[in-house]
């Protein structure tokens, strides 16, 4: 089993002692042993829902780089869940937009832009200078 595991970690390109115990390792590690059993049961697709949402910007481009490799190399299909808009743009060729349970748009990811996902999450129109001046505290209300 060990050497199995060995073998798979080695081909996506995972650092790891296989005799390490899980308790032991850190979250980003975790991550990359779920997906190496995945290959391990020659599943083909894997749900990676919010998987960088823990990880440092260096563990997130080399879960990238083994995303795109499982893809090409494996035939491995991935739904990739994120909130983090330029994630999807970074990694994913095909969008699926649902709100309140139900889907409001399908696009490849080509064909669409971050402002129109975003317009589709929220159900209206979305104003990116608006909204810069509402983070950086200038929106100001009217009273009637």
């Amino acid at each position: 089993m060990r050497s199995k595991a060995k073998e798979v970690i080695n081909k996506i390109g995972i650092k790891l002692n296989v005799n390490e115990k899980v308790d032991n390792i850190t979250l980003a590690e975790k991550q990359m042993v779920l997906i190496a059993r995945a290959l391990i049961h020659e599943r083909k697709f894997l749900i990676l829902d919010e998987p960088t949402a823990p990880l440092s910007q260096t563990e997130t481009d080399k879960l990238f780089s083994i995303i795109r490799d499982l893809v090409k190399n494996h035939r491995l299909g991935i739904i990739f869940i994120s909130h983090r808009i330029p994630e999807l743009f970074s990694i994913c060729e095909y969008i699926t937009v649902m709100k309140d349970g139900k889907i409001v748009s399908e696009n490849f990811i080509k064909d669409t832009t971050p402002n129109k996902v975003i317009e589709n999450m929220l159900g209206k129109s979305f104003d990116i200078e608006h909204h810069k001046q509402i983070k950086a505290g200038v929106h100001i209300t009217q009273s009637p």
